[in-house]
């Protein structure tokens, strides 16, 4: 089988093997290192689990992790350092189709209207309105030929602007907004907390996610495990899971409590997360959310083969089904 239909076929040889696996009793649970990026809200559910009590009381001592980019919890995941760990969508659907055994095991961190997790920002005062005040022009994003560099070519196409004639820089976001600031770039992809600590310097004029939302919400990070740790741990997954939606309940309507946490944890100001755009995170498994990120993509040539969020989910929805969340 070429390595791109890992990302076509609905095969689940994971859900096979947990159907074909009767729950087993276990007094303890093993310890479970889950990747976040850095300390961020987008990421940050697990760190409330933890400091909530939600994974021990589902007998795990989860312990988290933060590394500074999504393909780098990857490597860590496929080189057996994690057991668990952030990524955004496009990125690990690639990484299956490139054959590291790694399998999505949950949604992370959603994007609605009033809850997007980054910007399309210009220097403050700047006059960019619009993907038309683009041509030509120069584009900051964090990751060339990641999700936020398609997430920006998708929204400069949508409003009047045309991608192809855009210059696209890869820099970090304190970097960007020194260079917007000196008129080096004329915009930049810029989320939280580093919009809102640079608000003096910078402003939103679009919402770099907002486009391929065509059912008003989306997916924008997701949970991935090590197959093989999976395979071996079936009972300890599924606590993971239900430990993971507890979380993510509580987080959704408990803001205050998770400010405290996420200022202490990261080092940002109280007033910075207390004022900033907040992440809602996902409780459900709805693979649709993200077939739009995976359609665009393809068109747009980040992937070569197109991807089917139904099958990349489906090892996720036996285990589901088995944890009974679904």
């Amino acid at each position: 089988m070429r390595r791109s239909a890992v990302i076509a076929n609905a095969t689940s040889l994971l859900g096979l093997a947990v159907l074909r696996c009767p729950a087993r009793a276990q007094s303890t649970l093993p310890h479970v290192r889950v990747g976040t990026i850095n300390t961020t809200d987008s990421s940050a559910s697990p760190i409330y689990g933890v400091e909530t009590g939600a994974f021990r009381r589902e007998g795990l001592d989860v312990e988290t992790i933060a590394l500074p980019t999504g393909g780098a919890v990857l490597a860590a995941i496929a080189g057996g350092s994690l057991e668990i760990g952030f990524s955004n969508p496009l990125t690990a659907a690639t990484a299956v189709a490139h054959g590291l055994p790694l399998v999505i095991l949950a949604p992370a961190m959603l994007y609605t209207p009033k809850a997007t997790p980054s910007f399309m920002c210009r220097a403050r005062g700047g006059s960019v309105r619009s993907g038309a005040d683009l041509l030509g022009k120069t584009v900051a994003v964090q990751s060339l030929n990641g999700e936020l560099h398609l997430h920006a070519m998708f929204w400069i196409d949508q409003h009047g602007g045309d991608a192809k004639s855009v210059k696209f820089l890869e820099m970090p976001p304190g970097a960007m907004v020194a260079a917007l600031k000196d008129g080096k770039i004329e915009a930049a992809t810029i989320g939280e907390p580093d919009f809102t600590e640079h608000k003096a310097d910078i402003e939103a004029f679009g919402d770099a996610y907002g486009g391929l939302m065509p059912k008003g919400i989306g997916i924008g990070g997701v949970y991935v495990g090590s197959k093989p740790w999976v395979l071996a741990n079936l009972d300890a997954t599924k606590h993971f899971l239900r430990g993971l939606v507890a979380t993510a309940r509580w987080a959704n309507s408990h803001h205050a409590e998770t400010a405290k946490i996420l200022a202490t944890r990261a080092n940002i100001s109280p007033e910075t997360v207390n004022t900033m755009t907040r992440i809602i995170y996902g409780d459900s498994l709805d693979p649709t959310l993200v077939q739009p990120l995976y359609d665009v993509a393809y068109k747009y040539g980040f992937i070569k083969e197109p991807a089917n969020a139904s099958a990349l989910f489906s090892d996720a929805a036996v285990l589901w089904r088995e944890a009974k969340l679904a």
